[in-house]
């Protein structure tokens, strides 16, 4: 009978040491959220946080023109494209249209920096 007096009282003090730990727990989270906050908020109103803030857009605003540009990348014509395939496309309708020479760069798909390659005259 002691035994399980003992045993049900230990069950009993580790089911309540576990929910002082979860109170915690969530006691700690809520104090970091509100200094992350406040940390946030004073760096933004500071002239260093204004200029981490600013190289941070602009980190971001390069990402996101990478992007974009690969993404036209894809969609451009392969090197060696004849003029006939390239008039189907819509942007380039024009060009056919042209009577006198015309330049075409075309940036080759392989090239993981995006440079163009030069094409030999005929």
């Amino acid at each position: 009978m002691a035994a399980a007096q003992g045993r049900t009282r230990l069950q009993t003090e580790k089911a309540q040491e576990e929910k002082r730990a979860a109170q915690r727990l969530k006691a700690l989270t809520a104090v970091l959220l509100i200094l992350t906050v406040i940390f946030v908020a004073l760096s933004l109103s500071s002239p260093e946080g204004k200029v981490w803030l600013s190289y941070w857009q602009a980190y971001r605003a390069e990402k996101e023109g990478e992007q974009r540009f690969r993404f036209a990348l894809q969609k451009d014509p392969y090197v060696g494209t004849p003029m006939s395939q390239l008039v189907k496309v819509p942007m380039l309708r024009a060009i056919g249209a042209m009577e006198e020479p015309t330049l075409v760069v075309v940036f080759d798909r392989r090239c993981s920096d995006g440079g163009a390659k030069v094409l030999p005259c005929p």
